[in-house]
């Protein structure tokens, strides 16, 4: 209420004040617990660390040298909050899941019996699967609204890989490995 008066009171003394818009202004200017708008705002974005399965193969066109492909999936999150937490407040969360396939060439440097110890680089394309943001509005720290919405998008994400790894032999042709990327 007090935003709108404010508002008017300064349409009108653009235009040319009337007497009694004038005293609006006049009485809102000396009423020191005259409600406002509070104008501190602040925006806040936090990414989330992600989360990425897969799983790999690898065939060997040399003895030190390798062509890796597969199949990953990767769960983005993230926070956006906006506006002033005690007055006017929207805070979103998003989700997106991909599907995607790499393609990397790797070269084994270290080789013992069970374990190995290679680089790897290449690339890789995924495609979004599922997204959706689910928005919170609150006004005087009371929830207003919530709203979801989902993402959509068609196009194809490329990426470049570089990696360096250990890999443990389970068995002749099955492994599992730690791998930083």
């Amino acid at each position: 209420l007090a935003a709108s008066i404010s508002f008017s009171g300064i349409i009108a003394q653009k235009k040319g004040n009337s007497s009694s818009e004038q005293k609006i202004n006049a009485d809102n200017e000396h009423k020191p617990n005259k409600p406002s708008i509070p104008q501190f705002t602040s925006k806040k974005e936090r990414h989330h660390l992600p989360i990425k399965l897969g799983l790999s193969l690898r065939y060997n066109i040399h003895e030190r040298w390798n062509i890796q492909s597969g199949l990953t999936y990767s769960c983005l999150i993230s926070d956006f909050s906006k506006g002033n937490p005690n007055y006017d407040y929207r805070q979103t969360k998003q989700k997106l899941h991909y599907m995607g396939i790499p393609l990397q060439v790797g070269f084994l440097f270290w080789k013992s019996s069970r374990f190995n110890s290679y680089i790897a680089a290449g690339g890789q394309a995924e495609k979004l699967i599922s997204g959706k943001a689910t928005t919170s509005f609150s006004v005087n720290n009371e929830y207003r609204n919530i709203s979801t919405e989902k993402i959509h998008d068609k196009r194809l994400l490329f990426s470049g890989l570089a990696s360096i790894g250990i890999e443990y032999s389970l068995k002749k042709n099955f492994s599992m490995y730690i791998e930083p990327n």
